[in-house]
């Protein structure tokens, strides 16, 4: 072997002793410290701290990976919301320019019908007491009721 290739071997199992291993060397002396001393309180002492223990590890653990889920999964529908907003933003602009525009010719058109209705009823208002001679007559139930009103 080369002299540069044994020293990326070295640094390689270096680092995985840094990186790997003494994280892990670390962690099970501290659980077997936490167990010693656990081991040597008072038995109620000990019964609580295990219980807290465990409702940790078997419960809130598992609830935080699901709500790390959900989490994640709600700032993905975010951020496929803020896409799809400025995806659709000038689209519906036009739809609402294109809406205000016909609300206005709406507008202009039922004001000319109304001033053509209103005009109409007012040239033939003198007729319309000529037209009611063809009416049948008014009962006298209705004509009180009409009266009263």
């Amino acid at each position: 072997m080369s002299q540069s290739h044994r020293q990326t071997d070295n640094q390689s199992r270096r680092e995985t002793f840094i990186y790997l291993i003494v994280p892990l060397m670390l962690t099970v002396v501290t659980v077997l410290l936490v167990i010693l001393i656990i081991l040597l309180l008072p038995n109620r002492l000990q019964v609580a701290i295990i219980a807290d223990w465990m409702t940790t590890l078997l419960i809130l653990c598992p609830l935080t990976l699901c709500g790390f889920l959900f989490a994640m999964i709600a700032l993905v529908s975010v951020a496929f919301m803020s896409r799809s907003t400025t995806a659709v933003r000038k689209p519906i602009r036009r739809l609402a320019e294109r809406t205000h525009s016909l609300a206005d010719r709406v507008t202009k058109t039922t004001d000319s019908v109304n001033n053509v209705v209103v005009s109409g009823s007012s040239r033939f208002a003198y007729w319309e007491r000529f037209l009611k001679v063809f009416d049948p007559p008014p009962k006298d139930d209705q004509s009180k009721e009409d009266v009263d009103v």
